[in-house]
């Protein structure tokens, strides 16, 4: 009852820092689905009491996207789990997969691409939201939401930036359990190359593990964590997912001829762990990691012999663009969450500027001599030394291959 108040409290004065924390404690947003809708909207930016009348079905209709065929065959696939887990009679599936393909047709423009998996997104929403006309207008402004942002890169063309932030996880894993990855990812096996073009982990990140975790309350709370987490956070939730099996994950790499069978056992990891504690204790090992390794640290920290495979990701993750992603860059590799707070108050300039109405500040001239004497003493004093440096090659040389080395001699050449 206490975190429900917390969840209410946070959400009538709009505190995204308070939702953030309070979905990580134990149960994420609860079992409220009402509830839990309305902390979703809050964290992709969405407010249901601002949003426009809208005719879904209207929109569907009129939408302009080319992959409506897709789009057909893919919902005619779905909610199969979710039906036999209720008891749902084909009839009532069939009227709940008809709303699911006018949530996802609605979705899309001519300037974004439907990918197969998106219906797997846009079900988890519309089961929170609820199958029915109010709950499919919601269910749309949140999977607009997401497509135009947390999962903007799997809406273009093609998969490249999603490829490309999927070269994260190795070193990732490498950064949770050392002897994993290194068991896992040997560049120069050819038989487990396959394993450096994480493949098997494509539709965690491109479905939130929508299409992975078939147990409901597991996967709500998870997707409590990932929308309260920056857009980056599948990809550290699926390093603490292959982490946590470690022991089955080695089991099979002792094996003869392990790589195939590591490939098909990392992809089903999602699908074997269930309940709550697991995935608990995932999310909060992804967590402390975002919070110790973010992207550039562990492209920086990863092995040597990774790192001509990391070149993408380090010229992306390196470059600072304040917490967001890089231009055209991977928002999968974002650390900045996908509906920022609002702006801070800026900060004043320390250095105050003289308003019109004050005096100027005279500085003697006794003082202004000194300050001058000291500046052109610091600057003979720095020409000395990088002069010595160039005519010392020895104590250049020793600069090159250790720098503690070359500050010691240094130092050892002031105080001579």
């Amino acid at each position: 009852m206490a975190e429900t108040e917390a969840i209410e409290q946070a959400l009538a004065v709009r505190d995204l820092g308070a939702l953030r924390d309070l979905a990580f404690q134990p149960g994420g947003y609860g079992q409220d689905d009402g509830l839990r809708l309305h902390c979703w909207g809050a964290l992709v930016g969405v407010d249901f009491e601002s949003l426009p009348p809208l005719d879904v079905a209207s929109a569907a209709e009129t939408s302009s996207h080319g992959d409506r065929s897709t789009v057909a065959k893919d919902v005619n696939r779905s909610l199969w789990a979710a039906g036999e887990r209720r008891g749902w009679s084909e009839k009532v599936r069939n009227k709940r997969r008809r709303a699911l393909a006018r949530v996802v047709n609605a979705t899309f423009d001519e300037s974004q691409h439907y990918y197969q998996g998106f219906h797997d997104v846009a079900a988890v929403v519309l089961d929170v939201s609820g199958f029915h006309p109010a709950g499919e207008r919601r269910a749309l402004a949140i999977c607009r939401a997401l497509a135009r942002r947390r999962l903007s890169d799997a809406c273009k063309k093609d998969f490249a930036d999603v490829s490309t932030a999927l070269k994260l996880l190795p070193p990732l894993i490498h950064a949770l359990d050392g002897e994993l990855g290194q068991i896992l990812f040997r560049p120069h096996d050819p038989e487990f190359a396959l394993l450096l073009e994480p493949l098997w982990a494509l539709s965690w990140a491109v479905t939130l593990f929508a299409h992975n975790v078939d147990d409901r309350a597991s996967l709500f709370v998870l997707w409590d964590r990932l929308l309260a987490a920056p857009p980056c956070f599948s990809l550290y939730v699926g390093a603490a997912l292959v982490a946590h099996n470690r022991e089955s994950l080695i089991a099979t790499a002792m094996e003869d001829d392990a790589a195939p069978f590591l490939h098909g056992a990392l992809s089903k990891l999602p699908g074997l762990t269930s309940g709550p504690a697991a995935w608990d204790a995932i999310a909060t090992s992804a967590r402390r990691l975002l919070s110790t390794t973010p992207p550039a640290r562990a492209v920086a920290r990863a092995p040597r012999r990774l790192r001509s495979y990391l070149i993408p990701v380090r010229d992306v993750v390196r470059t600072p663009y304040f917490g967001r992603a890089a231009p055209d860059g991977p928002v999968l590799l974002s650390v900045a969450s996908s509906a920022p707070d609002a702006a801070p108050p800026r900060r004043r300039n320390r250095r105050r500027r003289r308003r019109d109405d004050q005096p100027l500040a005279i500085v003697p001239a006794r003082r202004q001599r000194v300050v001058i004497a000291r500046r052109f003493s610091v600057a003979v004093a720095l020409a000395a030394i990088l002069g010595g440096l160039v005519t010392e090659n020895a104590l250049l040389r020793a600069f090159l291959e250790d720098p503690t080395t070359w500050w010691r001699a240094l130092v050892q050449n002031l105080l001579t």
